[in-house]
C-alpha cells in the first residue's frame, strides 16, 4: 500500500505545478500550484498536510473530487468545487484518485482575514465554500476555462488584484508577515531568537502575541514551532538522523522526533 507523503513545494514531480506570484501581490500570496492526476497512466496520491498557518484556495478542474482526513480527530472531508481551506492545527492525509486536476492558491499567514475583516481565530480550522468568505465574480468559471497552468496562474492574479491593497492598509498584518519571514530563516528558529527578534523590531513580546493571534490565529511561538519544524524534516528527508538537528532549535534528533509525534501524531519516517 502507498504511504502517504509530504510534498514539499521544492520538489518536482510528474502530477505537480507550482509558480510564483508577482511582486504585487506578494503580500497576500505564497505561491500557486496545481495536482493533476489525469492522463492514462495516473496514478492515485496519498499525501499528508502539516499543521500550517496558511490557507488554501482549492479549485476542482475536473468532476472527481478527493478525501481530507484530520489524523487527530479522524474526520473525513470530501472536497470538490471551489473552496478554502482555513490553517490546520492537526495533520491531513489527502487522498487523490486518478482523474483529480485542482488548481491552488496558497495564501500568507492571516490573509483570508485581511480580504475579510474576520479575526483569525474564527478562520482557523475552516473549510467552506469560496463563495461564503470572498466575493470573487467569474472566478471559478474564468479557471477551470483557461487551457494552462499559466493561463490560470494569469486568471487568479487578475483576481486578487484589486485585493492587494487591503493587506497593505493594515500595519498588524505587515509586521506579523515580517516576523514569519524572519522565522524561515534558519538562524533565528530558536526559541531565544523570537525575544531577540521582538528587541529588534521595537515590540513587546505580549504584544505581538496579541497582534498575531489578532491575524493568524495562532501564536507567534507555535507559528514558529510550525515553520522550525518543517524546516527540520527538509533536513531529515535530505539527511537522515545524523543531520546537526541543534542548529535549527532542536536539541537532538530525540527531540525531533517528539516534535513530530506532538504535531502530527507520526514519526518523521512517516511523513
Amino acid at each position: 500500500m502507498q504511504q502517504s507523503r509530504v510534498l514539499f513545494e521544492e520538489e518536482t514531480a510528474s502530477y505537480f505545478r507550482i509558480a510564483y506570484p508577482s511582486r504585487p501581490l506578494q503580500s497576500l500570496a505564497a505561491y500557486y500550484f496545481e495536482i493533476n492526476l489525469t492522463g492514462q497512466n495516473a496514478q492515485p496520491l496519498l499525501l499528508n498536510t502539516l499543521p500550517n498557518v496558511t490557507s488554501v484556495i482549492n479549485v476542482n478542474l475536473s468532476e472527481v473530487g478527493w478525501l481530507s482526513c484530520n489524523t487527530s480527530t479522524g474526520k473525513q472531508t470530501a472536497v470538490s468545487g471551489t473552496n478554502l481551506f482555513g490553517a490546520v492545527s492537526d495533520a491531513l492525509v489527502n487522498t487523490y484518485p486518478a482523474g483529480v486536476h485542482d488548481f491552488c492558491i496558497k495564501l500568507k499567514p492571516g490573509a483570508v482575514g485581511q480580504l475579510t475583516k474576520l479575526p483569525g481565530t474564527e478562520l482557523a480550522n475552516q473549510f467552506t465554500t469560496l463563495s461564503d468568505l470572498l466575493r470573487l465574480p467569474g472566478f471559478t468559471e474564468q479557471i477551470q476555462r483557461a487551457r494552462t497552468f499559466s493561463q490560470r496562474v494569469q486568471v487568479a492574479e487578475a483576481a486578487l488584484l484589486p485585493l492587494v491593497g487591503t493587506a497593505h492598509d493594515n500595519w498588524r498584518y505587515e509586521l506579523v508577515q515580517r516576523v514569519i519571514n524572519r522565522f524561515d530563516t534558519v538562524d533565528t528558529l530558536g526559541d531565544d531568537h523570537l525575544y531577540t527578534l521582538c528587541r529588534h523590531l521595537g515590540v513587546s513580546y505580549s504584544s505581538l502575541h496579541r497582534h498575531f493571534t489578532t491575524v493568524v490565529g495562532y501564536s507567534p511561538k507555535y507559528c514558529q514551532q510550525l515553520i522550525r519544524f518543517k524546516h527540520a524534516l527538509k533536513c531529515y528527508r535530505e539527511h537522515g538522523s545524523t543531520f546537526a538537528f541543534d542548529t535549527i532549535g532542536y536539541t537532538d534528533f530525540s527531540h525531533f522526533v517528539r516534535a513530530s509525534k506532538q504535531l502530527t501524531r507520526r514519526s518523521p519516517s512517516a511523513l
